[in-house]
């Protein structure tokens, strides 16, 4: 492995890939450069037109690791002996009172964009309004387009039917205690059990707390669903029966433990 200060001693010969073929200070023509990476690996390719296809381009050896830094320094320096340079020659130029401006383009007005002239249409000849003339509707002759309008047909579909309101109606105020109260006395004459209590609750409400408005709803629900089931030949029933079967399972259960 080659060391650092053997790399930079020979730095001076690298020189050959920044200069320009057949020139030197010397004055003595030199053979054209060649490419330092891969010079790296002991190969010896022209750099004209072989930078951007040189197979270690992106090599991270140490060599070529040392040759990306040495060549990344010289871009830097070219680069402020050009600025450098640039600075040198503006100043001169601002001694001598010559501003060095840009060569400024001529600036054409733009075009005048002309609005198109409008054809000029003859005014239509006087109609009257009672004569039946060719500007009539087709299909309908004898009528004039200056002619009034129809009447507009009579209101004779018939009124949407009444929905009922989704929202109870306002009712006064009831304490907690009285709507618990009905509750209960609901559910005892349905013979409801504890778990229909929030539904019992909402019928009594949009019944006003009224006992027998909310009597009536639940009667008109009933029969509703037994009409409903009779037309569809359906089994439904009001929950009795599972009640009862239930307490007779616990009744025998009780009877067994005893």
């Amino acid at each position: 492995m080659v060391s650092v200060g053997a790399w930079r001693r020979r730095a001076p010969d690298d020189c050959e890939e920044r200069s320009e073929p057949g020139t030197s200070s010397s004055g003595v023509p030199r053979a054209p450069p060649n490419c330092a990476r891969c010079r790296n690996h002991r190969l010896k390719v022209e750099l004209k037109g072989h930078k951007r296809e040189c197979k270690y381009r992106y090599c991270t050896c140490e060599k070529c690791r040392l040759t990306a830094d040495r060549q990344r320094v010289m871009a830097l320096q070219t680069a402020l002996r050009r600025a450098q340079a640039q600075d040198e020659a503006r100043a001169r130029s601002m001694e001598a009172g010559i501003h060095p401006t840009g060569v400024e383009l001529e600036r054409p007005e733009p075009p005048v964009v002309k609005a198109p002239r409008s054809p000029v249409v003859p005014p239509p000849p006087p109609r009257s309004l009672g004569s039946a003339s060719c500007d009539s509707v087709p299909g309908s002759p004898g009528v004039s387009p200056y002619a009034q309008p129809p009447p507009p047909p009579s209101s004779s579909a018939p009124p949407p039917p009444n929905m009922p309101p989704l929202l109870p109606p306002q009712q006064p105020a009831v304490s907690l205690e009285t709507l618990v109260e009905n509750c209960h006395r609901l559910l005892e004459k349905f013979h409801y059990s504890w778990e229909m209590m929030p539904l019992v609750l909402v019928i009594l409400n949009y019944a006003g707390s009224d006992l027998d408005e909310a009597s009536r709803k639940i009667d008109e629900g009933k029969m509703i669903i037994n009409e409903y089931a009779r037309k569809h030949n359906l089994n439904i029933f009001d929950g009795l029966e599972l009640r009862n079967s239930t307490r007779h399972d616990r009744t025998k259960v009780a009877k067994f433990a005893i």
